[in-house]
Parts: C-alpha cells; sequence; structure tokens
C-alpha cells in the first residue's frame, strides 16, 4: 500500500531482507508451508531496489482467521495495527535494529487468485506497466487476471470482463516480449531494458510527464519509468511509436490462436455479446422511459424504473415485445396496473437519485481538475488554436 499508513521512513534494503526473512519464517510455521507453496506468497522486488516503504504479503483467505491474525500480531511484536480496506495492516520491528519499523501488509486472497495477485503485484509498477502497453489491444491486466472489456456504444453503465486464458504469461507474449525474462530475479533497470523492447511501447502513454500526472498517477516506480523511456528516447536507444491506435479486437483473437490459445473461445464469447447488444438496442426502440412516461402519465418517475426494471429481468417479456408490433406493446402497457410504491421505496429512490447528482458533480470536478493540471504551464493552454499536451487523448 506504498508505506504511507504510518509515516515511517523508508528502510534501507539490507534492514528490509531481514524483516522479509523474519516474516516468511513466522508465516511457514503459523500456515505449515514453509516455502509459501499454496499459504502465502510475497510478490518479487527488484535486485537492485535501494529502499522500502512496506512489505505486501497475500495470505490465503480462509487462514486468515482471529486465531493467526492474534498469533502474527504477537509473534512480530506489532506496535500497531490497522484494518485497511482489505487488508490487516503491522507496524513492526525490525530485527537487528533498535528502532527501526516496518509497515507490513497482509492482503486475504482466494486460492484460486492467489498466481495472478502475485504477478500483478511483483515488481512494483510492472502490472501497472504491462497493462499500459496492452490497452491498444482493448485488454486489461488487474490482479484478478487478464480480461478483455466488452462496452456498449449506447449504454456506458455496461461492462462485461472477458477472461483471457494463460494470464501474465499471455499478457507478455501478447506485449511481444519474453516470458522467461522473468524466470530470474532483475534488477530496475534490466526491466525497464526488458519492457523497453516491445513493440507495444507508445510514447503518449509513458514519455509525457503531464500525461501520468492527468491520469493521477503519481506513484515513484511509474515516473521513474517515464524517466528510463524519456532518457533513452533521448539517446536514441528506444523508438516508441508516436501513437498506437486501437487494433480492431479480432486481431487480438486471431494473435491468441498463432500463440497457441483459444481466441475462437474468446471471439464466441464477444459475438455473443455483439448479438445481447444489438438486441438491447432493438428492444429500446420499442421499450424505453419516455415511451412509458408518454403512455402512462400517471406513472411517477419511481414507477417507470420499477417496470423498466422489471422488464429487464423478464426475458420471456422482452422476447414478446421484441415479436409484437409496437402497437400492441402500447396497448400492453396502458391495461397495466401501476406499480405499487411504498414510503420506504420512495426514500431510497430519492437517496439514489441524490448520490447520483452527487458522483457526477464530483465526476465533473476532478475532470477539470485534471484539464488545469494537466494544462499548467502549458502555452496558450485552454485555447482553441493549442495542441493537446501529448498530441491528443491517450
Amino acid at each position: 500500500m506504498g508505506g504511507l499508513q504510518y509515516r515511517q521512513p523508508r528502510l534501507p534494503r539490507d534492514a528490509y531482507l531481514r524483516a522479509e526473512a523474519q516474516v516468511r519464517r513466522l508465516l511457514g510455521e503459523l500456515t505449515g508451508d514453509p516455502d509459501g507453496a499454496t499459504c502465502w506468497s510475497i510478490p518479487h522486488v527488484a535486485t537492485d531496489k535501494p529502499d522500502f516503504g512496506d512489505l505486501d504479503v497475500l495470505v490465503r483467505d480462509d487462514l486468515m482467521t482471529p486465531r493467526f491474525l492474534n498469533d502474527f500480531h504477537a509473534r512480530v511484536q506489532a506496535r500497531e495495527h490497522r484494518h485497511i480496506g482489505m487488508a490487516e495492516s503491522y507496524l513492526t520491528p525490525v530485527p537487528g535494529s533498535e528502532d527501526a519499523l516496518l509497515q507490513v501488509d497482509l492482503f486475504p486472497t482466494p486460492a484460486a487468485l492467489m498466481t495472478v495477485r502475485r504477478e500483478y503485484m511483483d515488481y512494483g509498477d510492472l502490472g501497472n506497466l504491462l497493462g499500459r502497453l496492452a490497452r491498444y489491444r482493448h485488454l486489461y491486466w488487474q490482479d484478478s487476471g487478464l480480461v478483455l472489456d466488452y462496452r456498449r456504444a449506447q449504454d456506458d453503465t455496461y461492462l462485461r470482463a472477458l477472461s483471457v486464458t494463460g494470464g501474465r504469461a499471455t499478457l507478455i507474449r501478447l506485449c511481444g516480449l519474453d516470458p522467461a525474462r522473468l524466470d530470474t530475479p532483475l534488477g530496475e533497470n534490466d526491466l525497464f531494458a526488458w519492457l523497453c523492447t516491445s513493440p507495444s511501447l507508445r510514447s503518449e502513454a509513458f514519455t509525457d510527464g503531464r500525461s501520468l500526472e492527468r491520469k493521477g498517477d503519481p506513484r515513484p516506480g511509474m515516473r521513474r519509468f517515464q524517466a528510463y523511456v524519456q532518457a533513452a528516447v533521448d539517446e536514441g536507444r528506444v523508438q516508441p511509436a508516436a501513437r498506437l491506435e486501437r487494433q480492431p479486437v479480432e486481431m487480438l483473437f486471431a494473435d491468441l490462436n498463432a500463440l497457441g490459445l483459444d481466441g475462437e473461445a474468446l471471439r464466441t464469447l464477444w459475438e455473443e455479446e455483439v448479438r445481447e447488444e444489438q438486441r438491447a438496442a432493438a428492444l429500446s426502440e420499442r421499450w424505453n422511459a419516455d415511451m412509458i412516461a408518454l403512455t402512462r402519465p400517471d406513472f411517477s418517475k419511481l414507477q417507470v424504473q420499477m417496470l423498466r426494471r422489471q422488464v429487464r429481468e423478464d426475458r420471456a417479456r422482452q422476447d414478446w415485445m421484441l415479436t409484437q408490433p409496437p402497437d400492441r406493446v402500447t396497448d400492453w402497457l396502458r391495461a397495466l396496473p401501476a406499480p405499487t410504491v411504498t414510503a420506504q421505496m420512495e426514500q431510497s429512490f430519492q437517496a439514489a437519485a441524490d448520490q447520483r447528482r452527487k458522483n457526477q458533480h464530483r465526476k465533473q470536478q476532478r475532470q477539470q481538475d485534471a484539464l488545469l493540471a494537466a494544462n499548467a504551464g502549458t502555452p496558450n493552454a485552454g485555447t482553441p488554436d493549442a495542441p493537446h499536451p501529448d498530441g491528443g487523448p491517450s
């Protein structure tokens, strides 16, 4: 979590390694898994990383019982303990140091996700960097795995994550890199040099400082990679693409097939989503909030919402609507009794509407703040003739 919870100074590498060794021994004793094969895991760190803010540990969620946590707290002689989000965080003394302390964070993790989450957290920002390399392929790399996102053009609330087999190794190969490079420990510069050999490296994603600021990403590892890429570009060692347009998703399926993976299975899921989107669009022409309100002006906004939800959850009713003349759907709606609304339902509806307005306001404010930050110090920023800071939206 960045090591910021207890506002402690960063720990030199030798002290960190002593603390990590102690935590490894302790976890082995508490779980009966001395090597962290199945019960716990500590992500890899760069061999030349000079200092550390914290120690992240993945622990199988079924093992993180109150007894386990109490034993861990006592055995590491924690000075403080906090429950932060999904993690249990401890401020622990460092063996062999009089006053040095280290933040140790235990993350409960389902057994099925132990490997993929450790891979995502390896080498600090490696998961974030690989994710940026893959964005133009519609892929997203996250702590639950590699996914292909399907979004509907006419419904910005719809998102389905289609799982891509193979995890990090697949992502690395799709980025034109060799997964075997991670089989041996790497220093940070070695890791950066390896990433820079990817044909997917795009200058607008990494070489413009304002680009990262606009994305709200202040992580030191990202900044160091940005500086490395910029220096490599200046020295002529790296020539990233100025921009990479998003590839047609069909190219992803073909590339997966070429790697010996089942791109056709993913294509099938994608095509099912396309058909469902077309179906939803056809239904929307016959059945929408405006049509309901016009046909039944006696309905409140909440009643309109309730009726739309009722139909959304009734596949058979949708099929009927899609096969009937519009006039018959209208006649059915006119004859329909008004949904029953309770005072509690009205209160919940109003509270949700108020929250949506607040969320929209916050979103607009963040966009304005990001735009001001991106334009700060840029000549003619905000004027019609001013170029976008990185040549266009990323």
